[in-house]
């Protein structure tokens, strides 16, 4: 199971999930004027989309359920980009290859920050990128090959997570990992 962590109102504990991804913390005092962290433990080729969220039951027995995902992530770390005609193709440390499979792809991008436009030129199977931005409370969007004034998603950068959607399987070359 996944370690989940609980702090706040003056409690800290921890917990693992059982067969049916569920932890429950009992008997905690309500939460008045303070609230509770909880938190999933990170794991090597996990994504989780928000790893902590907050609750404050203010009554006794008062229940709060709080749901995380998580996703596997694929990566090839010592893979490289196809060779280019004319090139030897020597393998590139630098360079991260990202499997995507037809439909939605929740990822965490792990290259090097670059413009959108970069990241998913070679990706013709893409249709759509999304990123959480949490300032304006939207979600900022990549739609290659439609007018630009339809998206507003500039650069992707390591470590934040996007939908990506897809029509087809391919890889997307992340370039500036590491």
């Amino acid at each position: 199971g996944w370690k989940v962590l609980l702090a706040g109102c003056g409690e800290v504990r921890d917990g693992s999930t059982g067969s049916a991804g569920n932890v429950t913390f009992e008997d905690l005092p309500p939460a008045a004027g303070c609230e509770y962290t909880v938190s999933l433990e990170a794991r090597t080729g996990w994504s989780i989309v928000a790893p902590s969220k907050t609750a404050a039951p203010a009554g006794p027995g008062e229940l709060a359920t709080l749901a995380f995902t998580a996703v596997k992530i694929e990566v090839c770390v010592a893979c490289a980009p196809p060779a280019a005609e004319g090139t030897a193709g020597d393998a590139s440390p630098s360079t991260v290859v990202l499997r995507v499979v037809p439909g939605a792809n929740l990822v965490t991008w792990p290259g090097g920050p670059m413009p959108v436009e970069e990241a998913f030129r070679d990706s013709p199977g893409v249709r759509a990128v999304y990123r959480w931005n949490s300032e304006t409370g939207s979600w900022s969007k990549y739609f290659p090959g439609l007018p630009g004034y339809l998206s507003d998603l500039e650069d992707v950068v390591p470590g934040a997570v996007y939908w990506i959607i897809s029509a087809e399987a391919g890889v997307l070359h992340a370039p500036g990992a590491g």
